[in-house]
């Protein structure tokens, strides 16, 4: 293999592969492996939150006692 022939080559992959990874990273949506579980966790956390908010306030509506407290 003549090495002067194949130089262009390998430079324009390895420039190619940085690229991609740069334009996936900051423009393509790709991820870590961390950032998805940070991601995830928040989620997780906001459904939670609101189901159980509407629970709650529907208790809270259901509540006999709430008007009589309130109303002394």
């Amino acid at each position: 293999m003549n090495w002067e022939k194949i130089k262009p080559g390998v430079w324009s992959g390895w420039g190619g592969a940085i690229v991609a990874v740069f334009v996936g990273f900051n423009y393509g949506g790709w991820m870590t492996t961390g950032a998805a579980d940070a991601m995830a966790k928040e989620s997780v956390t906001v459904a939670v939150v609101e189901r159980l908010g509407t629970i709650a306030l529907a208790q809270l509506n259901r509540d006999g006692a709430k008007t009589k407290s309130s109303a002394k």
